[in-house]
């Protein structure tokens, strides 16, 4: 007997010898349900208007690329023309305008026109500026470039650079990308220094989008060889590195990943004869394996800014940065409380470290290291950072 046939029922013949006679089964086995096919218009399976949900993620994955590109992220938009991009653009993503002066395009020949420009490899056709012109003509030029997701280390040792240069009248050149960057473009503009920032897309498009903008075009100058209007794009990055190592007399990177583009910036200096230093890092961290990777095949190794002012030539702002900082801290802590202090500041150079790690190389109580730290955070000498760790001013 079949296995889909019961007990007393009928025999497939029999139901074909007789299709008029024979009234509809009042219950179906559970394998005829599994193969009866359905229809939209049965009462037991409604239509869906909105279609299966498991239908999207049988999408082509080229298509939702796709479309993810063209609806999604408008930072870096397919080459469709300009006037079909800005249509797609949301206003909440668009860059903001910038106030001020509008951009203005410099060719060769201009009395603002970087000389170096001329000898380095794809030499720009033209470039477009905002800010402060006359920055141009300053020199000499440093470069501090690295990371976008630098340590707390690496994000102070390049605020430290970028304002003793600075003060000592170097120009900063870097990128405007989050990280060691900003970081570099904020120092030397917090000491009132000259900074100029290249970007990867037009100068009325600045990316990332950041109050560090604003203070740029007052303060600072940004650079372009894209015209206004041009979005970053990922392929624009690379390109504009050759433009800070031309513009730089110096090279600096700061923290880099092993395939970081802060090397890319590296080789296109030495490609143009330029001087390239490195910071150290920890063996064990991969954004110190870059720098250690370019002091392998001969950068420099530098560890004070004085370094740089030395080999430059400018005028020295006075003792180097970490002598300046312990003879203020000394001078500072003399009193009653000055050698507790001063070990604590003396633990936090160089270094970013918890109240538990200052207790154990202290040999203090916790209590009293946390007492002394809210002190010194209260007087700008320490600042506490996320994650409960604490690095120098």
């Amino acid at each position: 007997m079949l296995p889909f046939l019961r007990v007393g029922a009928r025999s497939p013949s029999c139901r074909r010898e007789s299709p008029c006679a024979r009234s509809p089964p009042t219950r179906t086995s559970r394998s005829h349900r599994a193969v009866r096919p359905t229809t939209s218009a049965s009462s037991s399976n409604p239509p869906r208007a909105f279609g299966s949900p498991a239908r999207p993620t049988r999408r082509a994955p080229l298509a939702l690329e796709r479309a993810l590109v063209r609806r999604e992220f408008p930072v870096f938009p397919p080459p469709f023309g300009r006037a079909r991009i800005q249509g797609r653009v949301s206003p909440t993503l668009a860059p903001a305008p910038l106030a001020g002066a509008p951009p203005l395009r410099l060719v060769p020949g201009n009395s603002l026109w970087p000389p170096e420009f001329d000898h380095i490899e794809g030499a720009p056709r033209e470039l477009w500026i905002r800010g402060r012109h006359e920055l141009l003509r300053w020199r000499p030029c440093v470069a501090i470039v690295g990371t976008r997701a630098p340590t707390p280390y690496g994000q102070a040792q390049a605020a430290r650079f970028a304002r003793a240069l600075a003060t000592a009248g170097a120009v900063i050149v870097s990128g405007l990308a989050r990280g060691v960057d900003h970081a570099a473009h904020e120092a030397a503009l917090e000491v009132g220094g000259a900074t100029i920032a290249v970007l990867g897309s037009g100068v009325d498009q600045p990316w990332p989008a950041s109050p560090l903008v604003e203070r740029m075009v007052a303060n600072g100058l940004l650079l372009s060889e894209f015209e206004p209007g041009t979005a970053p794009r990922r392929h624009f990055f690379p390109l504009r590195n050759r433009l800070i190592a031309g513009l730089a007399q110096y090279v600096l990177v700061v923290e880099a990943a092993y395939a970081s583009g802060s090397l890319i910036t590296a080789r296109w200096a030495i490609d143009q004869g330029k001087q390239v230093g490195a910071l150290p890092g920890r063996i064990d961290h991969p954004m110190a394996r870059g720098c250690h990777r370019l002091l392998r095949e001969g950068a420099l190794l530098v560890e004070d800014p004085e370094e740089i002012v030395r080999e430059l030539g400018l005028a020295s702002p006075g003792q180097s940065t970490a002598t300046t900082d312990a003879a203020t801290a000394d001078g500072a802590t003399s009193g009653a409380n000055a050698p507790p202090e001063s070990a604590l500041l003396a633990l936090l150079v160089g270094e970013t470290l918890s109240a538990e790690e200052l207790r154990e190389r202290a040999n203090r109580p916790l209590s009293e290291v946390l007492v002394e730290l809210v002190e010194l955070e209260l007087a700008g000498r320490v600042r506490r950072l996320p994650g409960g760790l604490y690095r120098r001013e």
